[in-house]
């Protein structure tokens, strides 16, 4: 199971309605995000989160979705809709005395503060902290 199924799994038991925004660019063979940033998104009736999904290198995506300016317009706190951007890291880990790794999630939640002009950040352990 690929990090993005995982992470779809998880929020088709959160969300009303959650779809994959990247796509296959075969001209490029390359894969190609929303925005630049965005594999997932997923709503309820009141919020809209993006989601950036990845099986390591969480702190690698926050920076690149820090350079971005679109990223930081959708990630405002000023801003009156209630938009959220996260960044999904999953890895393997395996119990003492267990013969099977369980895949968990790292969940950074990520926003940008227009009065102080910095990016700010919260990290989460499970998605039910989340949503």
């Amino acid at each position: 199971m690929t990090p993005t199924q995982r992470t779809l799994e998880q929020l088709r038991e959160r969300v009303d309605h959650v779809a994959i925004v990247e796509k296959w660019n075969s001209f490029c063979n390359i894969r190609q995000d929303l925005f630049g940033f965005a594999d997932l998104i997923s709503f309820n009736r009141d919020d809209v989160h993006l989601w950036q999904v990845t099986a390591s290198g969480v702190r690698a995506r926050i920076a690149k979705i820090k350079e971005l300016d679109v990223a930081k317009h959708w990630a405002e706190t000023s801003t009156a809709a209630r938009r959220s951007l996260f960044v999904v890291g999953w890895r393997a880990l395996k119990p003492k005395g267990a013969k099977v790794p369980r895949y968990h999630p790292r969940i950074v939640a990520l926003w940008w503060d227009s009065t102080a002009q910095v990016w700010c950040e919260r990290e989460y352990k499970s998605f039910s902290e989340v949503i």
